[in-house]
């Protein structure tokens, strides 16, 4: 039962049991659960806040609304190892899921690049964003720089027939040696809402990457906004110099 003498509100421990039994397995993928007056009944709670828990699931890609039917569990993504060097199709691949990329602003070069786009910002270099998708799904936002020198002529190659590291690999023979990343949260842009197809103001996790080329240092940026409710993020911690090179800094924004 719940707790009526909590400070959490009712619908949020709704909401964590529905959760929580989702997870064992008492509610399987694709069962319907049960209807909001008999969880209600059950709960001892109103159809409102019920209807709350449930939209908060449904937001968070756990449950979905079958008109005339009820309301199902939707089966779980695999989760997906996004901090790699090897990029975001490789990262999708490797859990078992097809990313499918759109190119949604076509890569142009500028003689200079804006702040927007970190280490990259006043140098020559070429821009383009797309958008990832799970199940006609967006779940990723990609602004992308590169660093004119290291890839000239990158507006020409095509894009749409291989994932990005291989296409790189390809034309220039290069692969990342090693990069930085910065991850916190950040509430969508009215745009970057439209293109997510998610709620104007929604928290997002904003992943920002930035990878060196040998000796061609921070050649590649990337800004990418992750729809954290439809796809579970990973990362994979091996040894102590992996969680060394871990570091927290102060977001100035704040």
């Amino acid at each position: 039962m719940l707790n009526h003498q909590s400070p959490t509100p009712l619908y949020r421990q709704l909401a964590d049991e529905l959760s929580r039994q989702i997870r064992s397995g008492e509610l399987p993928v694709d069962g319907r659960i049960p209807s909001e007056p008999e969880l209600a009944k059950t709960f001892g709670i109103g159809r409102p806040t019920v209807r709350q828990a449930t939209d908060c699931l449904v937001r968070r890609g756990l449950l979905e609304r079958r008109r005339g039917a009820g309301t199902f569990v939707v089966a779980s993504h695999e989760p997906v190892d996004l901090f790699t060097l090897g990029g975001t199709a490789a990262a999708f691949h490797g859990a078992g899921l097809e990313l499918i990329t759109t190119i949604i602003s076509p890569p142009r070069l500028l003689n200079h690049l804006p702040s927007e786009t970190g280490p990259l910002a006043s140098q020559s270099g070429y821009v383009f964003t797309r958008v990832g998708s799970l199940d006609n799904k967006p779940v990723l936002l990609e602004q992308m720089a590169l660093q004119q020198s290291t890839f000239p002529e990158f507006e020409k190659l095509p894009l749409s027939h291989e994932p990005l590291s291989a296409l790189v690999e390809h034309h220039y023979h290069r692969r990342p040696t090693s990069g930085h990343q910065t991850l916190r949260a950040h509430s969508a842009t009215a745009l970057e809402a439209e293109i997510l197809e998610i709620d104007a103001d929604a928290s997002v996790l904003l992943v920002e990457r930035t990878l060196d080329f040998g000796n061609a240092l921070n050649a590649f940026y990337a800004r990418m906004l992750v729809v954290t409710f439809r796809v579970a993020l990973t990362q994979t911690l091996n040894t102590t110099a992996s969680l060394s090179a871990t570091t927290l800094t102060r977001d100035k924004t704040s």
